[in-house]
């Protein structure tokens, strides 16, 4: 079983969201905190996952390991004394520290190989098979060259224990390098030699060739290691102490209670392997060192990934377990030394990776270093715990790394990586130990101005950000100089930054906020320099290219307007630039906060008010007039903008457009850049913006030239809606008289504009400045929530003269339509002059005279005045096509070409009609955008006209009909502003209802999420998955054309969405109050039909009768499922004071989750499930007293189809939400697997899939609120059943009710428990344990029990479901005796029958099957007697060697899957013999549906997993194959069984398989030969290169097959004996007899049969046969020849070759032999009384077996010898022949024989044979690691008998005749090998007679 544990640690890897992971690395720790000694285990299983390529992966074993390490005690020893034989250990430990005192930076520097990507070191040393202690020697000799200091004071430990040498050897002195200005050799100590191991791994000495000779020799040392997978395995643990002797107790043995009787089985207890050395020693060190010590290595890893992962397992451990690190038992004084001395090598490490790692990576347009990184955390979490004279000393060298002054930077060596790297060490260092602020500032903050002043902008993000974490230590403690200093290089950073691509500037500025927002500060800055000279600073980056610089600038802005120095540095430089960043931005956060920073310019009350008209006034104009400008026309910057001098784009030509913009990649490219740059303080502008030309780029070209390649309209019209936001909040700080004077004019002129853009945008701005007045006077955000007093339009002239015009144009376009707009302008003349063409077309084409041919008018409305003469509108148009065009066709002359030309004009005329239609729709849209704004404004202002209808016919057709989102979303909060005004005003009538209603019906208007109930009128069926289904149906993602309905439908659903959405954010509590429809929409309806009444009122009516209900009024219906639909959307937003008044809905959706409409079902399910996500603990109490409950209603399949699909849907959208209540709802689920609604099935197996994958988690899960204790204990129990499902060690003890009169074994005992578990859970199952382990006595213990308890509760109760029913056992037909046997020795209650024999005594025994308990048949019996035994139903179906319905499409399958039975059991050694695919067909016959279609099953899961093991398949499908395996085993191991011998008897002796070879004879060879040059050999290989098979349907056998078949069983007889296939008819004949003449032998002689040598040969050895050499007078001899000391079974696979072995060998060789044979002609109710007379009777030799006879069920313990003359293709029949005699009751060690001819067709059968096992224990025994599997087309060499069998053979002349085409034939025929090869005796299936006479 693959415990939970198992589970948790591969969610690390798969869990499917960080949420998942994340939790699965709690519940680990959890296990820690349960288990404390499981650290190792646990720990050794994490750690790999740090090694995983997967980030995400690395980041979750970090997490799992620091909860782990949270929850073991913190270390912290202390003795006083030491022990001797400690100190020398300890000693040599230290030895591999790192010291400061010794630790040369430089020397690293020069001397250390680079770190970085990967430095293809994967494919050097395998150290699969070193211990874990020679690995960590070997990495550290590594780690010392690789760090450059293999030369220098660390060659103390380079003669080690772990070395060959055995001598300890210390160094007499240890030089320590003295510094010098050019570190060379000489100065460095010299090391000592190195030994033979160390010369062996350091190549560094060798030449070329000497090196490239090593890695052969290791390559192919680690080809021949283990074929095992190489797993790396943790040795986790320290050094253990010696244990003490143990003395056997009463805990070494297992005692197993016998049922019924008062005796115990006393067996041996496994010896447990995690007894760890702390259970009887002391602890003696850190519990983590080992894994820090391996993590520290990896530190340095060519793979980056691998280096990552080192820092982040070691920042989680030391996270918790710093304080402890290093530390050992002995005196608190030399702890303090060994932790100060652990973390500062720990610390050097880090520094060591600070200075050689050279990995980075680019993400959008920063550098991202991630080892690095994570190393500096590391780095500061050591830092936490060391003194602060190591601090300083961590702190000196980054800074070393920072300031590069070495000599060892000479020249080149200037690095950007490493100073990137010394200073986020040092962001994290004084971050970390902010207690030594006074220690580090003064460093720090040179080096940040350092840093600061670099030409690499990385290295200055890293530097500002740095500061970040101690602005206020650094400005409380630094002196006015050093803060002003800090200061005044951040300002000139922004002078320096000239090049378009620096990421610094973000950092930059965001500490430029924080240092400002520290008192004081400003003062400082203020003495110096003005803020009025700085602020512009930031001008030239409003527009820069890098969002994150546009964001930054925006939030130092913001951080000045708080202070409240704006007086200082505002002015209208700064307006115009917030301003200009609205036009032209097109990143919607930007936008966001650009307004941000406007409202504080204006409304915010931070700015004085003469300030804001001071930096306004100029500029409104020009603002109105650019935010007017029509969409596509080019913005006038030139008159317009501000360009700052220094600015980055946004040059106001479009000069720049022209030029590629140049953007720099990687680092050179930046470097050269900035280098480039001049750094003078500021530069003119004209030459500011010459540079801008040059090389900038532009970054708003697009917006200002409204190129829509490169814009979409989308944006420009969110840029304008927040250009109108900044004029209504600059507006509303005039005042209103200004206001009039000044602007009523402009806006009454937008308001009546013919311009449609300048309509819609001026009356945004009047909403916008109305919003702003109501925020400024009476603080409410809008109308909504305005004081009813706050109504604008009569507080002053300005607004109410605004109100008045917008209203009287509501009004005038409900009466008619505006004349034109400016934007339709070029439409209409494309279809003036299309008109005339069309026209002119009679006369040209048609020739209708001319002077009938009317001229149309040549202006349109917008180019000249109605005055100037007549017009051509769109009314004209619609003239042209109607009457004009039917005048001039009836004028067409009637000829011969009249149809054709008239043709081609209605053609020209559908063209017109279709521009005329889009010039309709254009016109509705722009009406529909001026009216919806007008609208707005109207509504903000506060005074409704008196006829509702304009006002609310515009909003409701934008919400209707507006593409544009923000659009819509405005026209939502403008109805929910007309609904609130609507409500306070109770005079008059109130459209609040009729509105809601519309809005419900626009919801409900998209079909595919709302149904309808008249089309849909389907009852049985579960809707989710005919959705799943059809979706999946597309193989390949095929994106859906919407009709223009479905697309209108959807967008009138979208406007309800937010409306609705908008309503419930407004009013909050009070939604159902202000529009009580709302309430009743989504309630009255569904309570109608489906009512809950009080018991007063004669209780609830019956679904049926709602059911009736609705089918009598199908729009009772229609109105139950939009309810649900509306509920379902809006029940996100409602407020939680609502959550009460939803809860009563609640349980008629349960009613109507119950009713016959299939969609019905389906939307209540959604709608429930949607509730649940957010009223969680309330609804879900609710489900799982209410609903789950009738996922067990037999009777009612609704009932299951609803509550199956409300699972689904919760499973599918509660997420982590539903880890509380897994448990509640799987084994519901469980249970409905085996449905037989055919749906139900699929959803609970679908659920269960999805929902066994999170019950790992579920243990740690605190209790969800308000559940119930009654839940609890409900929970307890579903809880204890799944634990037993998923590890059927904790089933609980049945007791078996009768006596069974044998010894059950613990095991035996936990299968009778486990088979009961299921029974009582009516749960069916596969018990494969083992081969003879006892699944008979097992099956008869559980059926005793079933049937006694049966029979009792019938005597209690009479109820009809108790009467004594029989019980069915299915065996083969060797196996019928032996059950009737072992159930009447095994116990007496049950009475068995036989049922065999031939038609006439079945049919009379079947009189009887009632009156018996037990009815034991063969498979063929139940294939031909399957009507009659349908008919009964049977209590336990159990399947002996059930594994022979593992091919779907057999009679037999076929019968064995039409019994009904109330059990189903199948026992089964083997149940995968050939592949996975089988064990769908066992599944479909325990739980049909379980593991979905065969198709599916094979999609799924056959395919991937066989792939995965083909040797030639990719990393992918590999990955693949195991994702799907570990699927499977998720899904079908709670119902196996599979114990192995080698688990549980461990007192069965060993079993041991040798293969014996033997060569071929001469014989055998020369008639090899025969075949090679035979047509037959020829006709073989015709037929693999034809695609005769590949052609032919699978059920008949194809032409091909059949000769391959034949040929192959030709070589195999053969290999036995020639006897097998020579007779007086083979065509050679006369050959075969000269030869023997010849050798002077017969053809039955042994020595041309070499397997018969080899056989007597082994006979002999074991004993059998050999006749005894003393006098037959001695008695003593005669008694020890009677009984041989070994027995043997030999098996056959033919019935010819044992009569060979017993004529030509016993009877003529081995006289003394005493036999006995079973083969298929003994009869079958003989068969168990021989094997008995053979166990029983130890002077009995041998006994002679076929293996399809004796290879099954027999026990056969009597026998200690196995041997194996022929083979089966299929491995498992042999596996089960052996473990005849390898089963319980055996005492010897089991030998086991296999005569294999050398070089023949048998050496590749057993080839074959290993690559079935592969497949058959990856699925059975979880050992998820593919095998070496053998590939397909390696089994091609079957074929080429010739070569192989022979070496000294020639080719044949053929010899391309199995050509490359023909593979895809043979593998057509392996495809069919294993369905074809399991026939009972080949002779039958192919004459091999006629075959022979074709070898001529």
């Amino acid at each position: 079983m693959t415990t939970r544990l198992d589970r948790l640690v591969l969610l690390l890897d798969t869990g499917s969201t960080t949420a998942v992971r994340r939790t699965a690395a709690q519940q680990l720790g959890e296990i820690q905190k349960q288990h404390p000694g499981e650290l190792y285990n646990l720990l050794s299983r994490v750690v790999v996952h740090l090694r995983s390529k997967v980030w995400d992966t690395r980041l979750a074993a970090g997490q799992a390991l620091e909860s782990i390490a949270a929850n073991v005690p913190i270390w912290d020893p202390e003795r006083e004394t030491t022990d001797a034989s400690q100190s020398s250990e300890e000693e040599e430990e230290d030895l591999h520290k790192l010291q400061f005192s010794q630790f040369d930076l430089a020397s690293v520097l020069q001397h250390g190989k680079l770190l970085l990507g990967s430095a293809g070191k994967e494919y050097d040393i395998d150290f699969s098979d070193m211990t874990p202690q020679e690995r960590l020697e070997l990495q550290r000799r590594n780690l010392k060259e690789r760090l450059g200091l293999a030369s220098q004071f660390m060659d103390v430990d380079l003669v080690d224990d772990a070395d060959l040498d055995t001598k300890q050897t210390k160094p007499s002195n240890i030089k320590l390098e003295t510094k010098s200005p050019s570190p060379s050799p000489s100065t460095s100590t010299t090391s000592a030699a190195p030994t033979p191991a160390v010369a062996e791994i350091n190549m560094a000495g060798l030449s070329a060739r000497e090196r490239n000779m090593l890695k052969r020799k290791m390559k192919l040392e680690s080809k021949m290691k283990s074929k095992k997978e190489k797993v790396r395995v943790m040795d986790l643990k320290g050094k253990s102490e010696p244990k003490a002797v143990k003395v056997e107790s009463k805990e070494e043995f297992e005692f197993t209670a016998q049922p019924q009787s008062d005796k115990f089985v006393v067996e041996v207890k496994k010896p447990t392997p995690s007894e760890t050395d702390e259970t009887d020693g002391i602890q003696r060190e850190w519990p983590f060192r080992m894994i820090c010590e391996h993590l520290c290595l990896d530190l340095f890893d060519p793979a980056w990934e691998i280096r990552h992962g080192a820092g982040i397992g070691l920042r989680s451990i030391l996270k918790a377990h710093g304080q402890g690190a290093g530390k050992r038992l002995c005196s608190r004084e030399k702890n303090e030394q060994l932790h100060n001395a652990w973390l500062e090598d720990v610390a050097i490490r880090l520094l060591c990776v600070f200075a050689l790692d050279r990995f980075a990576d680019f993400v959008s347009d920063q550098v991202v270093c991630p080892v690095r990184e994570t190393c500096s955390q590391t780095l500061g979490v050591v830092l936490q715990y060391m003194q602060p004279d190591s601090v300083r000393k961590v702190h000196e060298h980054l800074l070393r790394l920072i300031n590069q002054n070495d000599p060892a930077f000479s020249g080149e060596r200037s690095v950007w990586e490493v100073r990137h790297a010394g200073l986020l060490g040092l962001k994290y260092a004084v971050a970390v130990r902010r207690d030594l602020v006074e220690m580090l500032v003064e460093g720090t903050t040179g080096a940040v101005i350092l840093g600061l002043r670099d030409h690499d902008d990385d290295v200055r993000a890293v530097s500002a950000s740095t500061l970040l974490p101690i602005t206020a230590e650094f400005v409380r403690m630094s002196s006015t100089e050093r803060i002003r200093d800090v200061i005044t290089t951040l300002w000139d950073c922004l002078i320096d930054l000239k090049d378009d691509l620096t990421a610094s500037t973000g950092a930059v500025m965001d500490l430029i906020a924080k240092m400002f927002e520290q008192p004081g500060v400003m003062d400082i800055v203020r003495q110096g320099c003005s803020l009025s000279e700085l602020v512009p600073r930031l001008h030239p980056f409003f527009r820069h290219t890098i969002t994150s610089v546009r964001i930054a600038v925006l939030n130092t802005l913001l951080t000045f307007i708080e202070c409240g120095t704006t007086s200082e540095w505002i002015d209208e430089r700064v307006y115009r630039l917030v301003f200009q960043n609205l036009i032209v931005e097109e990143k919607v956060e930007i936008i966001e906060k650009t307004l941000a920073v406007w409202k504080g310019l204006t409304i915010g009350g931070k700015v004085d008010n003469p300030l804001i008209l001071q930096g306004t006034q100029n500029w409104l104009g020009s603002w109105f007039e650019i935010t007017m400008t029509p969409i596509g026309q080019p913005l006038d910057t030139a008159a317009y903008f501000y360009k700052p001098p220094g600015a980055f784009g946004n040059g106001g030509t479009f000069a720049t457009t022209t030029s590629a913009p140049t953007v720099g990649t990687g680092k050179k490219n930046k470097k050269a850049m900035t280098n480039n740059t001049t750094t003078s303080a500021v530069r003119s502008s004209n030459e500011a913006e010459a540079a801008g030309n040059r090389d900038g780029h532009n970054l708003d070209a697009g917006m200002i030239a409204q190129d829509f390649s490169l814009i979409t309209t989308d944006q420009v019209m969110r840029c304008r809606i927040a250009c109108t936001t900044a004029l209504g909040m600059a507006m509303s700080t005039w005042p209103d008289d200004s206001m009039e004077v000044s602007y009523q004019e402009v806006l009454l002129n937008l308001l009546t504009s013919q311009w449609a853009l300048k309509r819609q945008l001026g009356a945004m701005a009047v909403e916008e400045w109305a919003k702003a007045v109501l925020k400024a006077r009476y603080n409410a955000d809008c109308i909504s929530h305005a004081p009813p007093e706050a109504i604008l339009a009569e507080s002053h002239n300005f607004p109410r003269n605004l109100s008045r015009a917008m209203i009287a144009n509501l009004e005038t376009a409900q009466a008619n339509t505006t004349g034109f707009y400016f934007e339709l302008v070029h439409v209409l003349k494309r279809i003036r002059n299309e008109c005339q063409n069309l026209a002119n077309a009679f006369h040209a084409e048609a020739k209708v005279p001319l002077d009938l041919i009317p001229t149309l008018p040549n202006l349109v409305p917008g180019e000249a005045l109605p005055e100037q003469g007549p017009l051509f509108t769109i009314e004209t148009a619609t003239q042209v096509v109607g009457e004009i065009f039917e005048q001039l066709l009836a004028k067409v002359p009637r000829g011969k070409g009249r149809a054709a030309l008239v043709t081609a004009l209605e053609e020209r005329q559908k063209r017109v009609v279709a521009s005329i239609g889009y010039f309709e729709e254009l016109k509705q849209k722009i009406e529909i955008n001026v009216y919806a704004s007008t609208a707005g404004a109207v509504v903000e202002l506060g005074v409704l006209p008196d006829k509702l209808n304009p006002v609310i016919r515009s909003v409701m057709n934008s919400i209707k009909f507006e593409e544009n989102l923000e659009l819509q979303k405005r026209s939502a909060a403008t109805l929910t502003g007309l609904i609130a005004l609507c409500e306070r005003n109770t005079a008059r009538s109130n459209p609040n209802d009729k509105i809601i209603k519309n809005l419900c019906t626009f919801l409900c208007s998209d079909t595919t999420i709302t149904p309808v109930l008249q089309e849909n009128q389907t009852k049985l069926g579960i809707m989710s998955i005919v959705k799943e289904e059809s979706g999946k149906g597309h193989h390949a993602p095929v994106k859906e054309v919407l009709t223009q309905e479905q697309k209108d439908a959807q967008l009138m659903k979208r406007g309800a969405e937010i409306t609705l959405r908008q309503l419930c954010d407004t009013f909050g509590d009070r939604v159902f109050e202000i529009v009580p429809k709302l309430k009743e929409f989504v309630s009255q309806k569904l309570m109608e039909a489906f009512p809950i009444l009080p018991p007063s009122a004669g209780g609830d009516i019956s679904n049926e009768q709602s059911d009736h209900l609705i089918t009598v009024d199908m729009a009772l219906g229609q109105d139950v499922v939009d309810s649900l639909t509306v509920l379902n959307m809006i029940i996100p937003y409602v407020s939680s004071g609502l959550y009460n008044q939803i809860l009563q809905i609640v349980p008629h959706i349960c009613k109507s989750l119950q009713s016959c409409y299939a969609v019905i079902r389906h939307v209540s399910a959604r709608c429930l499930a949607a509730i649940a996500n957010v009223i969680t603990a309330e609804t879900m109490q609710i489900i799982v007293h209410k609903i789950l409950p009738q996922l067990g209603n037999t009777l009612n399949p609704y009932d299951r189809q609803g509550a199956s699909e409300l699972v689904y849907h919760l499973v599918q959208m509660l997420d982590t939400k539903i880890l509380p209540y897994t448990i509640f709802l799987i084994v519901p689920i469980l249970g409905r697997m085996s449905d037989v609604d055919e749906g139900v099935r699929l959803t609970c197996t679908n659920c269960f899939a999805l929902l066994i994958k999170l019950v790992p988690l579920e243990a740690g899960i605190p209790d969800p609120p308000g559940i119930s204790t009654e839940m609890l204990q409900h929970r307890d129990e579903e809880r204890r059943f799944l634990a037993q499902l998923l590890d059927s060690s904790k089933v609980e003890n049945y007791d078996i009710p009768v006596k069974i009169n044998a010894e059950l074994r613990k095991y035996q005992q936990e299968g009778v428990n486990w088979l009961a578990f299921l029974n009582k859970f009516h749960l069916h199952g596969i018990l494969c344990d083992d081969m003879g382990l006892g699944k008979t006595l097992q099956s008869i213990c559980i059926l005793a029990g079933d049937h006694y308890r049966r029979a009792q509760k019938f005597n209690e109760t009479k109820s009809p479901e108790w009467t004594a029913i029989p019980s069915v056992v299915i065996c083969p037909p060797t196996l019928t005796g032996h059950w009737y046997h072992e159930i009447l020795n095994y116990c007496s209650n049950l009475k068995p029958l036989l049922y065999t024999g031939g038609p006439t005594e079945r049919k009379r025994l079947r009189a009887s099957i009632t009156k018996n308990d037990i009815i034991i048949m063969s498979y063929d019996i139940i294939r031909n007697d399957i009507e009659e035994l349908s008919a009964i139903t049977w209590n336990y179906c159990i399947l002996d060697e059930g594994h022979i319905i593992k091919n779907g499409k057999t009679k037999i399958t076929k019968a064995i899957k039409t019994l009904k039975s109330n059990h189903r059991l199948i026992l089964s050694g083997t149940p995968i013999q050939n592949n996975v695919l089988e064990l769908w067909s066992l599944f479909d016959f325990l739980m049909p549906g379980f593991l979905g279609s065969e198709k599916i099953f094979n999609e799924r899961f056959g395919k991937p997993i066989l792939a995965s093991r083909d040797s030639k398949s990719s990393s992918k499908e590999q990955e693949a194959g195991a994702l799907a395996l570990e699927a499977l085993h998720k899904q079908v191991l709670p119902f196996l069984l599979r114990r192995l011998k080698e688990d549980v008897l461990h007192d069965l002796p060993p079993k041991i398989i040798q293969d014996y070879y033997c060569e071929l004879s001469d014989l055998q060879k020369s008639l090899y030969d025969e075949f090679a040059k035979s047509q037959a050999k020829s006709s073989v290989e015709q037929d693999l290169g034809t695609d005769v098979v590949a052609t032919k349907p699978s059920g008949d056998k194809p032409r091909g097959a059949t000769h391959i078949f034949q040929a192959l069983q030709y070589l195999r007889r053969l290999c036995n004996h020639p006897l097998l296939v020579v007779s007086d008819k083979y065509p050679n004949y006369k050959k075969v007899e000269a030869f023997l003449q010849k050798t002077n032998t017969n053809i039955h002689s042994i020595s041309n049969a070499p397997k018969l040598q080899a056989l007597k040969q082994l006979l002999g050895e074991c004993g059998i046969g050999a006749t005894t050499t003393e006098s037959d007078s001695d008695p003593a001899a005669m008694a020890a020849g009677a009984v041989s000391q070994h027995r043997a079974l030999i098996f056959c696979q033919l019935k010819p070759m044992l009569d060979i072995i017993e004529n030509d060998l016993f009877k003529t060789l081995m006289p003394t032999v005493s036999y006995l044979r079973l083969d298929g002609s003994v009869d079958s109710n003989k068969r168990h009384e021989m094997v008995q007379k053979f166990n029983a009777d130890p002077s009995i030799d041998v006994l002679l077996l076929t293996t399809h006879v004796g290879g099954l069920g027999l026990n056969l313990t009597g026998a200690d010898t196995v041997i194996f003359v022929e083979h089966d293709w299929n491995p498992m029949k042999d596996l089960q022949a052996m473990d005849r005699a390898h089963r319980i009751g055996q005492k010897k060690v089991v030998n086991v024989y296999r005569l294999i001819t050398r070089g023949t067709l048998e050496e590749k059968i057993m080839g074959l044979q290993k690559f079935k096992l592969n497949i058959a224990n990856s699925v059975v025994n979880q050992q998820n690691s593919g095998l070496q599997s053998m590939d397909t087309d390696q089994i091609l060499d079957l074929f080429n008998v010739s070569e192989g069998e022979d070496k000294k053979n020639k080719r044949p002349k053929n010899q391309d005749g199995a050509s490359a085409e023909g593979l895809g034939a043979a593998k057509a025929v392996l495809e069919n090998l294993e369905t074809l090869w399991d026939e009972k005796d080949y002779e039958e299936e192919y004459n091999i007679d006629s075959f022979i006479s074709s070898l001529n």
